[in-house]
């Protein structure tokens, strides 16, 4: 799905769901006390997010809608449990929705966000959306109802805090992959399963048909498996998990949503990060599962605006197969010390594809012979096995990289290898779930929200984790290597060091703008010194790797 920006993606969003086929009407109340704690752009219109701030309530005056999908991860919800589409913006936690099934777990049904998950989830969006290859979903703003929710003990709970503060979480509208599929295991509404629920799933394939063209959205629905594809490998490669997926955490043009399971993994073994998640290193086959599902879900059904053979889908299914390896031996490479415009080189023909593809798959077999059930802290501060790559008793499991490795570096054989590896290969304990959620709570236990000081002290959480786990970026300098990032307002920044010590920083554009690959020249940089300024002016965030 091509758009011109994102007002375009959430007009284009709205018209889609906000109909009493795609989604379900609600009424809604303003916020009386709402307080905004967080805005991503600085310039935001802060009064109009506000005046959003609302809530479900049968007798308001403003009318909302949720938005009905299936797919899988929803337990017996037909939808949005807790979120819903109010005006232009998509916001989370304005209350139990009309979508909860009646078999859903207690924890998942109060309709409520809390402050805590809040600033998790906008720390893993602000990163991937930096890093990821197609980016993700990021908060644009946290509202403060003040409100508690005071959880009773229950030894069946998931949860483990006495008290969460409740918020509203503004993101802009997106279609997701989930808006096309059948919700089957819905088992709240009776009037919304069966043909209600089959004519909601042809209407929203019928509005993309005709918005952007039979041929495009069939190409569009091609591409999202492989860009799907593209974002687990390059997560798997960085030792991140998204936790399960689900074709309701993606956008439709390929952007990560939804970070409540995501968490930071020490190393590549077969790990579980969340209780009821798959280990670490499936998520092709639970692409291919939910791809297959998906299209046979389209081919039951008569009458549907858009077709795929047998053929197509198998074509796409090697696609993805093809895009997961292939992104799995560039990320290990880059990892080793490499620029892309390096790898590219042996991507240059058919046999270079194929030996990096096959390097890993070997790989991850191996990697999937290890387990590790649970994750501690103590498994961040052991040295990574794959730093050994460049040694003599470099393991097995590497060999073929390794390989791969020493021919690709007599083309760069006066760039700093080993010091990129060593900024790229840094844990991130930081972002390991259980700890991040403690540590939040810990900040926030210490924080009154009831003074005007708050949201400063909520963006300078934000904002200080977000630049302390940033690894990757897309700029690659040929003679440079990654030294940290800043942060100034709305800007972020890339710190490089020369060979000859010299740091420079150059500024790093949105992932709508990213030129992958790009190399830095000397109009690009700016003057960094060591007292914080880039080019004079002082920066408000800063992490030296």
């Amino acid at each position: 799905m091509t758009t011109n920006g994102q007002s375009d993606v959430c007009t284009f969003a709205g018209r889609m769901l906000a109909n009493d086929t795609a989604s379900v009407q609600i009424r809604l109340s303003p916020v009386q006390r709402a307080k905004l704690l967080w805005c991503e752009r600085p310039g935001a219109d802060k009064e109009s997010i506000l005046r959003s701030a609302m809530m479900i309530d049968p007798g308001g005056s403003n009318a909302g809608w949720v938005d009905r999908y299936g797919g899988s991860g929803l337990g017996g919800n037909g939808g949005s449990g807790r979120a819903g589409i109010v005006g232009n913006w998509y916001i989370k936690g304005i209350g139990a929705t009309p979508l909860i099934g009646a078999t859903t777990l207690k924890d998942h049904a109060s309709g409520n966000a809390y402050l805590e998950e809040a600033i998790r989830e906008t720390i893993f969006a602000e990163v991937l959306a930096m890093e990821a290859p197609w980016g993700a979903i990021k908060t644009s703003a946290i509202v403060d109802v003040c409100e508690d929710r005071i959880w009773p003990p229950d030894p069946n709970s998931h949860n483990w805090v006495a008290k969460d503060r409740c918020v509203l979480l503004f993101r802009e509208l997106f279609v997701r992959p989930a808006h096309f599929q059948r919700a089957i295991h819905f088992t709240g509404k009776p009037e919304l399963v069966g043909a209600p629920d089959a004519r909601r799933r042809s209407q929203n394939l019928e509005f993309m048909v005709a918005a952007l063209g039979e041929s495009p959205f069939a190409e569009s629905i091609r591409s999202i498996w492989a860009r799907w594809a593209e974002q687990c490998a390059y997560l798997y490669a960085w030792r991140l998990s998204q936790g399960p997926l689900s074709t309701s955490n993606l956008s439709f043009d390929g952007r990560l949503l939804d970070f409540g399971a995501t968490s930071s993994v020490p190393d590549w073994r077969a790990s579980v990060v969340c209780q009821g998640s798959p280990e670490n290193g499936y998520e092709l086959q639970q692409l291919i599962q939910f791809a297959l599902s998906f299209f046979e879900e389209l081919s039951f059904e008569d009458g549907l605006p858009i077709r795929l053979s047998e053929d197509d889908v198998a074509a796409i299914i090697q696609e993805c197969s093809e895009r997961y390896y292939l992104t799995i031996g560039i990320e290990v490479l880059r990892l080793a010390g490499f620029r892309r415009a390096t790898i590219y080189r042996l991507l240059s023909d058919a046999s270079g594809v194929r030996r990096l593809s096959l390097a890993s798959e070997r790989l991850i077999r191996s990697n999937q012979r290890q387990f590790s059930l649970e994750i501690s802290l103590s498994d961040y501060l052991s040295v990574w096995n794959f730093m050994k790559f460049w040694s003599d008793d470099i393991p097995t499991q590497y060999r073929e990289f390794r390989a791969i490795g020493d021919e690709l570096r007599t083309f760069v054989s006066s760039e700093p290898i080993a010091e990129r590896m060593k900024t790229r290969c840094l844990s991130r304990p930081e972002l390991s779930r259980e700890h991040l959620r403690l540590r939040i709570h810990s900040i926030l236990s210490q924080l009154d929200l009831s003074r005007p000081a708050a949201a400063s002290g909520i963006t300078h959480l934000i904002q200080s984790e977000v630049v302390r786990a940033r690894r990757d970026s897309f700029l690659e300098p040929e003679h440079g290597f990654l030294r940290g990032f800043a942060i100034r307002g709305s800007e972020w920044f890339v710190l490089f060091e020369q060979i000859d010590g010299q740091i420079y920083a150059v500024k790093e554009l949105p992932h709508s703008r990213r030129q992958v690959g790009h190399d830095t020249n000397q109009a690009d940089r700016l003057a960094w010194n060591d007292n914080g300024t880039i080019d004079g002016l002082e920066a408000e965030y800063i992490n030296m790797i």
